[in-house]
């Protein structure tokens, strides 16, 4: 920091700012407090300046002595002041000496640590009483003096820099974490998050990240009562006491959602860090959550109305605030790097991990059915402004004079994803992106709603185009259109009737050969996507095994969908789609019916393997010990192993044998061949009939099997 100011003592070119070789600058503008500097004072005195650091002549009397060739050096300044101060009234030099006392009055009252805080119980509650008595203090002066900021400046200085000061507690031993929360930190920490100085909240933010960090907290998780104490702490601060919403409150003015011409913020360095703060800490609450460890602390947590915290983290954010709608924005934001920090892109990034991990868990998945009328994330003045207007949301009292802008999420993640529909991913953050999109849109098509949408936004041609492109893309819309098409809801089954009228079938099924030509690449940023040089074999081993899973991955996937399709398409689908399907496996030579009956052989060994493995591991010895159900970890390490993949294929088979005797006859000569029956398909039918819950596609794969058996 001292060599940023002394830069700034360099580089000065302000008229204010100019000196010679042998005097310091009087003036060094800064709209930000940077730390202190020797012989300087930060405010606002000259409102002509503006903010910055001033030259205090009281405390600062060693500057260069500039000699004018009689032996006297600052004799003539000396005399010009006294000189100007003789032409003062009385009451004037009285009212100049009051202001400077006071000043330095202040400045000693609101001063930050000098000292680091000490990692003890006593330390941590000195410093908790001096950030507490700077809080109170700058509240009085805000309060008493709300038109002129000049005279609270001091203070707030004062406690930006305690705030940094509590950085240092991210060392500590999780047993302090205890002595937080019995000193009230949490009450002090709410408070400055919802502190009408935006930077102040930044700071606070900063500081959060390095005392709520994942790695230090799981760390303690063996540690018995100081675990218990320093989950106890994160669990009051930001759940029982609300400081999850609080801080995605806070990206309403520190990262703002709307983008304007005028507003440098949306690209400040420091406010693009401030908002991945926000976001770092949603992932480490959210891994927290997920692994059960707050679970304890939600149990010995009762809330003032004796109603307990049962709501997980994810849920509290998708409907106490909106960080989703915020997500959604920032990702259709075109943005930019910049010098240093977290980049403008990185940022889109992490938005789309945290919205990721949003979809994919479970309860919270729940509540978001219907990603196309999400309400927007609007830029926000101060923190009580945004609190109550999502707490009127919820409670249904908006205003209904203004009409209500909506954001469409599976709009904004069809139009990330359509750039790469001809090219690929240029580097390894770029590909990440357009994985972290297709996987948000994977996990937004188990809602009914979302793949109405995603239809009449023609998304399944979008998907198709980028498998006949041949591109990385392609793989991830494999996997989209395994969501899309799979189900038991009647929205499934006209994906599917919408595959078949498009022109899916030439897409899947050339595909589905094995073909090289026809099947996506990955690009060149991916491990998957290089060229073993043999120079390494470790490399080699690793870019081997990279594209083995992406073939594995996208075979799996194009299973799956033939297998959707087999469930969905009758003699009620339009567009001849049973016929069209059946014809397939008919075409060059029954072709499509030689290659299933291969995949059914290659994942019946892979299944058997994979139970075989389990049996033999260490795991299975334990488990009998231990007295658990051997057979059932068996048969999920089976299914795990190949099994799932299995019984599709077995379905898909059944469903082609008895729609077509062509087939019927073709199959059973190729199953003879391999030493099996018709009957295996049956009895595997069975097997997989066994695993499914009570749904309609268990009753009609009980009828598939009966009819064959």
């Amino acid at each position: 920091m001292d060599d940023t100011i002394q830069r700034m003592l360099g580089t000065a070119t302000s008229s204010h700012n100019k000196t010679t070789d042998y005097e310091q600058p009087t003036f060094i503008p800064s709209k930000i407090w940077q730390g202190v500097k020797s012989g300087y004072y930060f405010g606002t005195t000259d409102a002509s300046l503006g903010t910055g650091y001033y030259l205090d002549s009281n405390t600062n009397p060693s500057k260069k002595r500039v000699n004018d060739g009689n032996g006297s050096a600052n004799g003539n300044i000396k005399r010009a002041k006294l000189e100007n101060d003789s032409n003062l009234a009385p009451e004037e030099l009285l009212a100049r000496a009051e202001k400077e006392a006071a000043r330095k009055q202040q400045s000693r009252d609101y001063g930050g640590s000098k000292k680091p805080i000490a990692l003890t119980p006593s330390g941590i509650k000195a410093a908790a009483g001096h950030l507490a008595k700077l809080i109170e203090q700058n509240q009085i002066l805000r309060s008493d003096h709300a038109d002129d900021p000049v005279q609270f400046m001091e203070s707030e200085l004062a406690l930006n820099e305690e705030i940094g000061a509590f950085k240092v507690i991210g060392a500590a031993d999780a047993s302090l974490y205890g002595s937080l929360s019995k000193l009230q930190v949490d009450d002090s920490i709410l408070s400055l998050l919802a502190h009408d100085n935006a930077d102040i909240a930044i700071s606070t933010l900063d500081m959060l990240v390095e005392i709520v960090d994942l790695d230090d907290l799981s760390s303690s998780l063996n540690n018995g009562d100081a675990s218990r104490a320093a989950l106890n702490f994160v669990f009051d601060l930001f759940v029982k006491k609300g400081g999850l919403e609080l801080i995605v409150a806070n990206l309403g003015r520190i990262c703002f959602s709307q983008s304007s011409s005028n507003d440098n913020e949306a690209t400040d360095e420091e406010r693009l860090d401030a908002g991945d703060h926000v976001l770092s800490l949603v992932e480490t609450l959210l891994d927290l959550d997920q692994m059960g460890v707050l679970n304890s602390s939600k149990n010995a947590s009762i809330d003032d109305t004796n109603e307990s915290n049962d709501d997980s983290v994810a849920v509290r954010l998708v409907d106490n605030t909106n960080l989703v709608s915020w997500l959604f924005d920032r990702m259709n934001r075109k943005s930019t790097d910049i010098a240093g920090g977290v980049s403008a892109f990185a940022l889109k990034l992490h938005a789309a991990e945290i919205l990721s991990t949003l979809l994919h868990v479970g309860d919270s998945r729940l509540h978001l059915s219907n990603i196309e009328c999400l309400p927007t994330f609007e830029k926000i003045g101060n923190i009580a402004a945004a609190l109550d207007k999502k707490k009127r949301a919820i409670d249904g009292k908006s205003s209904h004079k203004t009409k209500q802008k909506f954001i469409d999420g599976i709009e904004i993640l069809l139009q990330a994803i359509a750039p790469y529909r001809k090219k690929d991913p240029k580097g390894e953050d770029e590909c990440e992106w357009l994985e972290n999109c297709f996987d948000c849109l994977s996990a937004a098509m188990f809602s009914s709603k979302n793949i109405e949408t995603f239809l009449n936004a023609q998304g399944i041609e979008l998907m198709l185009r980028c498998i006949r492109e041949k591109v990385h893309s392609g793989s991830g819309s494999l996997k989209v259109l395994f969501y899309v098409l799979s189900g038991n809801d009647i929205i499934n089954k006209k994906a599917c009737e919408v595959f078949v009228e498009v022109g899916g079938f030439k897409n899947i099924f050339s595909c589905f050969m094995g073909k090289s030509s026809a099947i996506p690449k990955p690009a060149k940023c991916t491990d998957a996507g290089k060229i073993s040089t043999g120079k390494s074999a470790k490399s080699a081993k690793r870019i081997v095994q990279a594209k083995k899973e992406w073939l594995q991955t996208i075979e799996s996937n194009i299973l799956q969908i033939v297998y959707a399709l087999t469930v969905h398409i009758d003699e009620d689908s339009p567009f001849d789609a049973k016929m069209r399907l059946l014809a397939k496996f008919v075409e060059d030579d029954f072709s499509k019916c030689d290659r299933i009956i291969e995949l059914f052989v290659k994942y019946d060994k892979k299944m058997r393997t994979a139970e075989l493995k389990y049996y033999r591991s260490e795991e299975a010895e334990e488990a009998e010990i231990a007295g658990l159900d051997v057979g059932l970890a068996a048969c999920d390490a089976k299914l795990r192993g190949g099994g799932d993949v299995f019984h599709r294929i077995a379905a898909s088979l059944a469903y082609i044998i008895l729609n077509s005797k062509d087939c019927f006859d073709h199959i059973s000569v190729q199953l003879k061949m391999q030493g099996l029956g018709i009957s295996v398909i049956g009895s595997t039918l069975e097997e997989f009939v066994e695993v499914l819950d009570d749904s309609k596609q268990r009753a009609q794969l009980q009828a598939l099997a009966e009819q064959i058996l």
